[in-house]
């Protein structure tokens, strides 16, 4: 008949509870019911198995066989003095069968080390300082199978090297806490005829509290029981803890066995160490980074599993953001919150291993994430590689760069655990602000100014906005006033089929071009620019004065556009027949449509500019190329009569080359008026659009163009010149500015 015991006394955290499961799993398979099974339920361990609660009390305290934990090359064992430390020489004399492979693991070790001793001439101090890995390899070869699963906890070989897992410290040592010396005090202190042993084990497993707790380090394994400095309630205080916490945790950290470095090889030491990476510093309350620190991640399952089952899953644990296995805390979020971990697991536990002021470390549990699939979190996987060479690199970057790739982190983190528009904004405007913070090390490094090794790294690319906006939109006008802006493009639009030739300079056939320090390379591949910025100040100049500067660069760039055509004196160029209206188009010749109730509440100074400024700083880091303005989700929107600014009904038809009409002229802008809408006399501009629109046959519906200007200023409707309406509300626009009753002054070339 199977039981299911609730064990109270084993939680997922600290992970001294946690790893106390896994023992009494284990234990209880391998030692008693080969059918037992677990689970984690709520915030306990349960046990499914043919024990009642008295039956597993009295399996440990009477039956339990001790795995040998033996730690050879530390010196605190005894063995490299040639004489064993007197708890684990008192265990070793227990005689009987219960201590049988315990025993023999032993006196296997004390055999190897005098070996290695008599054949290499070397002293046992100096057999475990210069001869370790050869002693690690000769205890795998000879100790008894019952052993080999610790040596694989404690111990990994990684090419010419050891490598040690975190959770069981530096081969088996953490400070002066020796884990086989500690792992036999234990032992002596919970089995009979020690005092209080039922009481203890009792206690170990369900939570009672009646045990009196005796002095025992547990180490990094459970902080609250560590002792040491400030602890206690008068400055330090000592170790006090149940002995069967150890010996159950020393246990079910034998499933941690790198059971994966034998299947893919030793060089690969990274994939050796189950569900442990390196610490990132983002996500619990004391993110001081440590660097070479460690973070363990624990995983729990709400179904029946045997102890095979969870041995495979830790033993061969693997978490994969993308296509590469996780080697950082961040990494193992994503992984998380992508589905890209081992199935059948449905949280994990953080783990974060930190020092303690030179005392050794501890392991402290900063957080549980639930297996989820978020949306989204996919597209973190090019953002982290991009960064991935700078966080090698992370010593050595300035402390802006620095600060910056910590931004970063702590973006991606919340991005991953709390997925929504705002945590992915947060994203890209921290790697646009990252990119920056690199290209000015760029900069100053080909200066000479700078003693920070040259960080190479191109600019950020391959960010798809069809794929990166659904997770970006927030449904507010600022989106998609940032998204209008974001994805302008495309050169002065050549007439009757001849190319454009634009002069000597930077590409400004975008607007990332200009505000972002790109350049094209070879094949049009994007390299860092370390010319100064075309148009500075986003993200800290007024954004309408900003994106005033933009128009007047784009007017530029089609001024030297059409001086490589032929053109006439003064005119805008014109098809046969279509008569030419002086100035030049200076609109950008793709965009994604926005609507013009968004475009009025910008011309009237009703956007949120700082945010506005800040989504635009990040969607400019997104590729255009190829996006459907169909794709958007206001695209579907029932288009609204508005009633829009005055001024912006009149000049947003000339900016977009709106056509007068049948037989006459498209509008079009002076070549002066960006200048002007930047200088602030925007009234000189309106002025001479109402005398523009006479001249194309028109007849203007306002009044004075003073009276037209009121509520707006020149840079904001120079702001609005740049973003793209949908040609209906052109057409509506110019419908509610002026009527078609005059005829167009043939033959005119000016005003």
């Amino acid at each position: 008949m199977t039981t299911t015991l609730a064990l109270g006394g084993c939680r997922p955290e600290p992970i001294a509870q946690y790893l106390k499961a896994l023992g009494v799993l284990r234990l209880v398979s391998e030692q008693k019911d080969p059918s037992a099974l677990g689970r984690w339920h709520g915030d306990h361990f349960e046990l499914c198995s043919v024990l009642e609660r008295g039956d597993l009390v009295g399996f440990l305290l009477d039956e339990y066989r001790p795995s040998p934990v033996v730690n050879p090359w530390n010196k605190d064992t005894g063995l490299t003095k040639g004489k064993l430390n007197q708890a684990v020489q008192a265990l070793v004399a227990r005689g009987g069968e219960r201590f049988s492979a315990y025993r023999q693991a032993w006196e296997v070790a004390q055999s190897i080390i005098a070996d290695m001793v008599a054949g290499s001439g070397l002293g046992p101090d100096q057999v475990r300082t210069k001869l370790k890995r050869e002693l690690v390899l000769r205890c795998r070869a000879g100790l008894p199978d019952s052993a080999v699963a610790w040596l694989d906890a404690v111990a990994v070989l990684a090419g010419d090297g050891l490598q040690y897992p975190a959770l069981l410290g530096t081969g088996g040592v953490m400070g002066r806490n020796e884990f086989s010396v500690t792992f036999a005090r234990a032992l002596q202190l919970a089995l009979p005829p020690a005092r209080g042993a039922r009481a203890l084990v009792e206690a170990a497993l369900f939570g009672a509290k009646e045990a009196q707790l005796v002095e025992l380090k547990i180490g990094q394994f459970d902080p609250g029981q560590a002792g040491g400095a400030n602890s206690g309630p008068e400055g330090d205080a000592g170790a006090l803890s149940n002995p069967w916490d150890l010996v159950l945790a020393m246990e079910g950290a034998v499933m941690f066995a790198s059971g994966a470095a034998r299947r893919l090889g030793w060089g690969r030491a990274r994939a050796a160490v189950p569900f442990t990476v390196d610490a990132s510093a983002v996500g619990y309350s004391s993110e001081a980074r440590d660097e070479g620190g460690k973070e363990i991640w624990a995983p729990l399952w709400d179904k029946p599993a045997s102890c095979a089952e969870v041995a495979r899953l830790i033993g061969e644990g693997r978490a994969a953001p993308g296509r590469w296995e996780a080697r950082t805390g961040l990494d193992f979020v994503r992984a998380v919150a992508s589905l890209g971990v081992d199935r059948g697991v449905s949280q994990f536990v953080r783990h974060a291993v930190v020092g303690r002021h030179g005392q050794g470390n501890l392991i402290v549990a900063v957080g549980r994430f639930p297996v989820s699939q978020r949306p989204g979190v996919p597209l973190l996987d090019k953002v982290a590689q991009w960064a991935a060479p700078l966080h090698s690199q992370r010593q050595a970057l300035s402390g802006p760069v620095a600060t910056a790739l910590s931004a970063l982190d702590h973006a991606e983190f919340r991005a991953a655990t709390e997925g929504g528009p705002e945590p992915f904004q947060a994203v890209l405007f921290a790697l646009c602000r990252l990119e920056a913070a690199v290209w000015r090390s760029q900069v100053l490094a080909r200066q000479g100014t700078s003693n920070r090794p040259l960080v190479a790294r191109a600019p950020v690319s391959g960010l798809p906005a069809a794929e990166w906006l659904g997770a970006l939109y927030d449904g507010t006008a600022e989106a998609r006033l940032a998204v209008g802006l974001a994805s302008l493009r495309g050169s002065p639009a050549p007439r009757h089929g001849q190319p454009p030739t634009v002069g000597e300079g930077p590409r400004t056939d975008d607007l990332a071009s200009l505000a972002r320090p790109l350049a094209r390379g070879r094949r049009g591949a994007l390299t860092w620019s370390l010319e100064p910025l075309r148009v500075a100040g986003l993200g800290w100049a007024p954004l309408p004065r900003v994106l005033a500067e933009v128009l007047v660069h784009r007017s530029l760039a089609c001024l030297r556009a059409r001086e490589g055509r032929s053109h006439g004196p003064e005119g805008g160029e014109a098809a046969p027949g279509e008569l030419a209206m002086p100035g030049v188009e200076v609109g950008f010749q793709w965009g994604v449509p926005v609507p013009v109730s968004d475009v009025d509440l910008l011309a009237r100074g009703g956007t949120d500019d700082r945010r506005l400024a800040y989504l635009l700083e990040g969607m400019l880091m997104l590729d255009w190329a190829g996006f459907k303005a169909a794709s958007v989700p206001w695209a579907s929107a029932t288009v609204e009569d508005v009633a829009v600014h005055p001024a912006l009904a009149l000049l947003a038809p000339y900016f977009h080359g709106l056509g007068a009409g049948p037989g006459r002229p498209r509008l079009v802008p002076a070549v002066n008026w960006p200048h002007q809408l930047l200088a602030g006399r925007h009234r000189d501009v309106l002025a001479d659009a109402l005398g523009r629109l006479r001249w194309a046959g028109l007849a203007p519906l306002l009044a004075r163009p003073e009276l037209v200007a009121q509520g707006t200023d020149g840079q904001r409707l120079a702001a609005c010149m740049l973003v793209k309406s949908g040609r209906r509300d052109l057409r509506r626009l110019l419908a509610a500015v002026a009527a078609a009753d005059e005829e167009p002054l043939a033959g005119a070339t000016s005003l």
